[in-house]
């Protein structure tokens, strides 16, 4: 995935923080250009279970 502004890699950018959430992770990160992208990496199975957590997909992303 990359930053719909500039083009910069996701993986490569600033992780700002990470919460736990009961859909998953949501993580803040800063691209290099400044935006800001929310990404939520999703529960697949049960948070009890531990079950496997899916990729990252983009949420939000702020200005």
């Amino acid at each position: 995935m990359r930053c719909t502004e500039c083009g910069w890699p996701l993986a490569e950018t600033e992780l700002v923080s990470t919460h736990r959430t009961s859909e998953g992770f949501v993580s803040y990160r800063r691209c290099m250009c400044g935006r800001i992208t929310i990404q939520l990496r999703e529960h697949w199975g049960s948070a009890n279970q531990g079950g496997p957590v899916a990729g990252p997909r983009p949420v939000h992303r702020l200005t």
